[in-house]
This record gives C-alpha cells, structure tokens and sequence, in this order.
C-alpha cells in the first residue's frame, strides 16, 4: 500500500473537522488518530510518497486533462511515478471529490475520509483490496 504524506493529512484534518462539529467525540476522535497513525505512519506494509518538484512539473498536464488544481495533479502525478516502481497498491485520500475522479480515471484506488462511518476508528487499510 502506498500513500503520500498529504494524504495522511488530509484523513488527520478531515477527523479533526468531524470532531470539531461534534460528529466524533473526543475518545472516538483521539482512538481514530491512533489507528490512523498505526495503520499509516507507523506500519511497515505501507510506503509514504513524497511529493518532489519534478511532480509539481508533470502535475501541469493533468491540470489539462482532468480540471485539477496544480496540488491535486502533483499528488495524482506522485502516484504515477510510483505506480511502475512498486507492486504496491496506491490509496488516494481526500475529500475533493475532483481529484478522487481525476485519480479513478488514472486507475487508482481512493478513499474519501469523510464518508467514512462515525461509528468506529478509519481502519480501512484492512479493507482495501
């Protein structure tokens, strides 16, 4: 499984949205971090993507192509270089639903953190294919 730092982010930012409006409580919001740094950060079946310039470069075609921001095609971008050099499954995280089209259009798998069930801790790593 592969994804980039920005994507973690974003699932950390979107539980801290989620227990900002009261969606979450804070045990729930604090045991989500947890898992969420277990299953990304700290596990060793996952490689973290680092975004590079020559991304941010070749992220101005997909801008073209799929209506994106220069961000979202340097993320979209990051997961292309890497796709060949790895067997690894990527994880496109985000809640913009642009880039999420944009990255299913490219072939890859995406999750958006908001839709995830407030019922439990985001432990969708186990689930993915």
């Amino acid at each position: 499984m592969a994804i980039t730092y920005s994507g973690y982010a974003e699932v950390c930012a979107v539980l801290r949205r989620k227990h900002n409006r009261d969606t979450i409580d804070k045990a729930t919001f604090q045991t989500a971090r947890q898992a969420v740094e277990q299953e990304i950060l700290l596990a060793p079946a996952v490689d973290l993507v680092t975004i590079d310039d020559a991304d941010m470069l070749t992220g101005i075609g997909l801008t073209d192509k799929h209506h994106i921001n220069s961000a979202d095609a340097a993320i979209l971008s990051a997961f292309l270089r890497y796709i060949p050099q790895s067997p690894s499954t990527c994880l496109v995280v985000s809640a913009d639903q642009l880039l999420l089209r944009a990255a299913k259009v490219e072939g890859i798998l995406t999750l958006n953190p908001e839709t995830m069930a407030n019922s439990s801790p985001p432990l969708f790593l186990q689930n993915l294919p």
